[in-house]
């Protein structure tokens, strides 16, 4: 009886809810989430980031590509004496290499288990 109602349920879901309209409102209410506690528009930009990065998940190998990319930006905004703009893009590519850790530690994860489904490599 249970494995019926879940079935169902799953169903349902999947009818009713599509996986891009799920996204986009775990997204919407981290955006709201980020409002509701005052954040600047860039913190908020980035946690909605974080939740689609959750939701649709890279390579490890791309995130580490993004997160080099802003740190190769980094010196170049100190040349032009741009600080501010400097130390938040320095912020973004601590952020990208975790995300690079926490992806390559989910690959080698499913490596051991023998499961596919693995985020394309680049």
């Amino acid at each position: 009886m249970l494995p019926e109602i879940k079935q169902k349920l799953i169903q349902l879901y999947r009818r009713y809810l599509p996986k891009p309209y799920l996204d986009l409102l775990f997204v919407t209410i981290g955006i709201l989430i980020g409002i509701d506690f005052n954040w600047s528009i860039d913190n908020i930009a980035g946690l909605a980031f974080i939740i689609w990065a959750i939701l649709n998940p890279w390579s490890s190998s791309r995130y580490a590509k993004v997160a080099l990319y802003f740190l190769c930006l980094v010196p170049v905004l100190l040349i032009m004496g741009k600080e501010d703009y400097a130390e938040k893009f320095a912020i973004y590519t601590y952020y990208f290499l975790i995300l690079a850790v926490v992806m390559a530690l989910v690959e080698l994860r499913r490596e051991k288990d023998g499961r596919s489904g693995a985020a394309p490599s680049d």
